[in-house]
């Protein structure tokens, strides 16, 4: 759980092209704990989950990977902020619909 915590992290930070200070900054810690929490070293409380999940708008769930709808592995990131919840559902179905599709193309080969 840590890796993929710590790895989360950092992946969400670097697609927003922010720094360290900047997500710091942004949830009321150091710099350093934040490297901490990227490398693994360190893991976040829950209040600082919770404002790292809000800063990038995911879910708990997909910080602790229980939503496979919004995977890292899974999904690329794709900046939603400002959308309403019924725009990110539409998304999302969009994409699982052409996915759908590819899956089922591929089981007629």
């Amino acid at each position: 759980m840590t890796f993929n915590l710590s790895y989360k992290i950092k992946y969400l930070r670097k697609s927003k092209k922010i720094t360290q200070t900047d997500l710091a900054n942004a949830i009321g810690v150091t710099k350093s704990i934040v490297s901490a929490y990227e490398t693994g070293i360190r893991q976040p409380s829950l209040e600082s989950l919770v404002k790292i999940a809000q800063y990038f708008d995911v879910t708990m769930d997909y910080m602790f990977d229980l939503d496979s709808n919004q995977s890292i592995i899974n999904r690329e990131l794709i900046d939603i902020t400002g959308l309403k919840a019924n725009q990110k559902i539409l998304i999302y179905d969009l994409i699982d619909s052409y996915k759908k599709v590819n899956k089922e193309d591929e089981s007629k080969w």
